[in-house]
């Protein structure tokens, strides 16, 4: 039987393995971070900004502007399997020295508190994962 490409994302017991997989091969632990920081954390999520509310992304945004950086943001949910699945793809492009000289890459939980649904809302989100990009002029469509 020939499974087609989206069948592995239907399957959040497969998603989960490939997670833990691809977590395991670049040594991340695959654990959600609930407190977030404008700089990156060392460990698990290379240079990744971990976003918790709206001053920290707005510090993020101001931070990519000061450094002349568009500001790329992963919205997500903590439940979101291609969102799980895309992740480590989106840790070493933060992780790529040449995009990193002209992009900050961030993520946001869309799901982990208040504020953040409150953000969700203001931006429309309707599904996830949804990538965002943010230049000194603004959203980038």
């Amino acid at each position: 039987m020939m499974m087609r490409p989206h069948s592995l994302l239907s399957s959040s017991k497969t998603n989960q393995r490939l997670v833990r997989h691809h977590a395991r091969a670049r040594g991340r632990s695959g654990g959600v971070i609930t407190r977030a920081s404008v700089d990156p954390q060392p460990g698990g999520d290379g240079a990744v900004i971990q976003l918790g509310s709206p001053e920290e992304y707005n510090d993020a945004v101001s931070k990519a502007s000061t450094e002349n950086k568009i500001l790329c943001v992963m919205i997500s949910t903590k439940t979101c399997g291609p969102c799980k699945f895309v992740y480590p793809k989106f840790v070493d492009f933060a992780d790529d020295g040449a995009l990193n000289e002209r992009v900050l890459f961030a993520k946001i939980y869309g799901d982990a508190s208040t504020e953040t649904r409150g953000l969700m809302k203001e931006w429309g989100v309707k599904a996830v994962p949804l990538f965002r990009f943010v230049d000194d002029s603004g959203v980038v469509d």
